[in-house]
C-alpha cells in the first residue's frame, strides 16, 4: 500500500509537459489508481512460437552457442512466455554450458532446463524424487534430435 501511495504521489507531482512511459509483464497486479494515471495504454501480445524461435536463434548466434535442440522445439516448450522469460531460460542454459566446459552436452543442459521450467509451471505433475531420473529420460525423448 505504501509503495502504491508513494508512486501515485510521484505521478501526481509531475508537471503536465512530462511524458511518463511504463511497462509491466503483470498488468493484473497493478492497482486501478495507477492505471487511471495513464491516458494511453498499449497491450502487446505475447510472442508467437515463430517469434520465440527467431529470438532463441538470435541468442544462440550472439553467444555462438548450440543448444543441442532446434530453436523451434525449444520455442514450442516455452510457448506462452514473454521474451524476458525466454531470455532468462536461454541465458541460464548458456551459463551452465560455459561453466561445464568442453565436456558439456548442450542437449542435456537444454532438456534439463526445459523440464525444470515445465515443473515450475505445473508443480502437481512433478514426479516423486526417487522417480525423477525416469522422467528425465521421458522428457529427453519428447524433444527432437
Amino acid at each position: 500500500k505504501r509503495i502504491v501511495s508513494t508512486l501515485l504521489l510521484q505521478l501526481d507531482a509531475m508537471p503536465d509537459y512530462v511524458v511518463i512511459v511504463a511497462a509491466s509483464n503483470h498488468p493484473e497486479m497493478l492497482d486501478r489508481a495507477v492505471w487511471r494515471r495513464f491516458q494511453l495504454r498499449l497491450e502487446l501480445p505475447l510472442p508467437t512460437e515463430v517469434q520465440l524461435a527467431h529470438f532463441i536463434r538470435v541468442i544462440s548466434d550472439r553467444f555462438e552457442m548450440n543448444f543441442g535442440v532446434p530453436a523451434e522445439a525449444i520455442a514450442a516448450q516455452l510457448a506462452g512466455l514473454n521474451f524476458a522469460e525466454t531470455e532468462e531460460i536461454c541465458l541460464d542454459i548458456v551459463r551452465r554450458i560455459v561453466l561445464a566446459g568442453s565436456a558439456a552436452d548442450p542437449r542435456a543442459f537444454t532438456r534439463r532446463k526445459l523440464e525444470q521450467w515445465q515443473l515450475r509451471l505445473n508443480p502437481q505433475t512433478a514426479p516423486p524424487a526417487r522417480h525423477r531420473r525416469r522422467s528425465d529420460e521421458t522428457a529427453q525423448e519428447a524433444l527432437p534430435l
